[in-house]
């Protein structure tokens, strides 16, 4: 079957073209990266070894100034002079040997313990032998390094017999200008702490070769499997505080990649190349599809039933002008909305009117007055009152036809109403008001507190048994709204019964039994005329009992 290219999906799209890529980039680099990385490889590990090379170098001059610093404290101090001198009184020279000297000695060795092997001073001037550390030049004057040391001034180090030392000539200070010696220093060292940092590099094969300044090998050493007949690699090193000179010698191929190791790490640095591509040609798919993502997300949410969502996309293609069709869907569905709530505010509105209608204020007021005169006549105050608190009831329940009255006017209906229930139930339950004071001269939507009365007295306190019955009205302000807190001590909610009465749910649960002015009726004409965020809820509340809840905004 033959399938056209214009049916394919863009993620179909998108695989094959990412499949040809790869497939395309995985044979050029692999083609090229065994080459490169040989190359690389033989640049990065002949750094390495400069890098090692220098390194110990530097160690190796350290220690070399560290050793002439106690050569030159042991052959210059001005104490250690007066012995060399040997004109000293027996008292004196004891105290300078055994005291001064004996201490500078036995402190140089603990500290270098493993580097220093011998420190004697070979005296000229007749300096008996004296714990190994002084002793006649005689024993040593035909030595060639006694020789070179007594002809010659400075530090001079020599390696013989694998021996690795420093000579220096004492010249004594008082004479200097006469070039009168005191002696000659010999400083024996542990060469295989001396060449450590060397010994230590961490290389497969080496070899290790140190060179007077007339070229002559004074020591030499090969580590691992090191093969002369091999191509080498050297690397030179001068040593700042000697004459020599050192030769680092390294077979090439060890320089270069193993060969079981090239293969892996080819194919890794391919991974690497195709784990960036990969993410590029994410990036772009990402970028190619932001604006399906962007109207799909703001497509879930008009599901959700959030209609100010607008796509933005810049593009012009079908992406674009599918956005901008979705944009132009939402401005309708808005106005159809816009136009279905004030049909529904006209519809609650033409339903208060019909109540209101269907009494007529004038004949009820005229009827009232004339059923109060006769019971004042007649000496029937009780009932008098409450004709009175029946009548303003009504007055301010039907508020000349307006849709908002001050809080004052409804708390004073309010008053009335309960007032009437009062003497209906023979005062058996008290009635408690916490009202914020500074909330009653602003507005609010009429007639919608009742209800909420009249369900915590039927429902709330009618069901109580004993004598100790009591509703609480409380007015605060909250988070800048009105709030009303409708309080009985009365049997309650469950806490299954007061999470299904959710707010949502009022309308449903008591749309079928409610009559006139119910809680459908409120919860109705609050969303209609305030929209979300205010509203009814039910709940329990720590006293015990039921709590109404009624939430509205702050109208000035």
């Amino acid at each position: 079957m033959k399938i056209s290219p214009k049916k394919i999906g863009i993620k179909n799209k998108l695989i094959i073209l990412y499949v040809v890529i790869f497939g395309i980039m995985i044979a050029l680099v692999f083609s090229f990266t065994i080459e490169f990385t040989r190359d690389a490889v033989y640049a990065n590990r002949l750094s390495m070894v400069e890098s090692m090379t220098d390194k110990a170098c530097n160690n190796f001059d350290r220690k070399i100034e560290q050793y002439e610093y106690i050569i030159a404290m042991a052959a210059y101090n001005e104490d250690f002079q007066k012995i060399y001198r040997n004109n000293l009184s027996l008292y004196q020279m004891y105290k300078g040997l055994d005291g001064t000297l004996l201490s500078f000695y036995s402190n140089v060795l603990a500290i270098y313990l493993d580097d220093i092997e011998n420190i004697c001073v070979y005296s000229t001037s007749g300096l008996n032998k004296w714990r190994g550390f002084i002793d006649s030049y005689i024993k040593v004057e035909s030595e060639e390094w006694f020789q070179t040391a007594i002809q010659n001034h400075g530090i001079h180090w020599t390696i013989e017999n694998d021996i690795v030392f420093a000579t220096c000539r004492i010249d004594d200070l008082l004479n200097i200008y006469n070039e009168t010696q005191l002696g000659v220093l010999y400083m024996s060292v542990n060469g295989e702490m001396l060449f450590d940092d060397y010994a230590h590099i961490d290389w497969p094969a080496y070899k290790l070769t140190i060179y007077s300044a007339t070229s002559d090998v004074l020591l030499q050493k090969s580590y691992g499997d090191y093969n002369e007949d091999l191509n080498i690699v050297d690397f030179i090193i001068n040593p700042q505080n000697t004459d020599w000179s050192l030769k680092y010698s390294v077979p090439k191929s060890t320089l270069y990649i193993d060969e079981n190791m090239a293969l892996p790490m080819n194919l890794c640095i391919v991974a690497c190349g195709m784990i960036i591509l990969l993410l590029v040609m994410v990036i772009f798919t990402n970028q190619l599809l932001s604006g399906l993502k962007s109207l799909k997300q703001n497509m879930q949410h008009v599901e959700n039933g959030e209609l100010q969502i607008l796509t933005s996309c810049t593009s012009q293609d079908e992406i674009g002008e599918l956005s901008n069709t979705f944009n132009h869907m939402l401005e309708r569905i808005r106005e159809l909305l816009k136009r279905t709530r004030e049909n529904e505010r006209r519809l609650a509105n033409m339903e208060i009117e019909v109540l209101r209608a269907q009494i007529d204020p004038h004949f009820l007021y005229n009827t009232l007055s004339f059923i109060n005169w006769k019971c004042v006549r007649a000496g029937q105050e009780d009932v008098s009152d409450i004709i009175n608190q029946l009548a303003m009831f009504y007055r301010t329940c039907l508020n000349m036809g307006n849709q908002f009255i001050y809080v004052r006017t409804e708390i004073a209906n309010i008053e009335a109403y309960i007032n009437i229930q009062l003497r209906l139930h023979d005062n058996n339950f008290c009635v408690e008001y916490d009202l914020d004071e500074e909330l009653l001269n602003y507005r609010m939507l009429s007639f919608v507190l009742q209800p909420l009365i009249e369900n915590a007295i039927l429902h709330g306190l009618d069901k109580r048994r004993d004598a100790d019955r009591k509703l609480i009205l409380v007015l605060r302000r909250e988070n800048e709204k009105l709030v009303f807190y409708v309080r009985d001590n009365g049997p309650g909610l469950t806490k299954e019964k007061a999470a299904w009465l959710t707010a949502r749910d009022l309308t449903e649960k008591f749309g079928a039994s409610s009559k006139g002015y119910g809680i459908r009726n409120v919860q109705e004409r609050i969303a209609l005329q305030h929209g979300e965020g205010y509203g009814i809820r039910l709940g329990s509340w720590p006293g015990g009992g039921c709590e109404a809840v009624l939430v509205l905004p702050l109208l000035e």
